[in-house]
């Protein structure tokens, strides 16, 4: 006798949505030179966002702006 798969069972499978699932994390989206101009875009667009101060690849410092999702 030879071993076979059994007919008839079904494979688990994932939907689309879930497949393309990702964590959230933080999420660069723009550079800015004051903190205001930062926290005002961020209420702007809702959501949780934070601004972070850091040297940009330009080696100036700047405010950063990040989002959640």
């Amino acid at each position: 006798m030879t071993a076979q798969a059994a007919e008839g069972t079904a494979s688990p499978q994932l939907s689309a949505s879930e497949t393309n699932a990702v964590p959230a994390s933080w999420h660069f989206y723009r550079a800015y030179w004051t903190k205001a101009a930062c926290l005002t875009e961020g209420d702007a667009l809702g959501g949780t966002y934070k601004c972070s101060y850091g040297l940009g690849n330009d080696g100036r410092y700047k405010w950063f702006l990040y989002r959640w999702y």
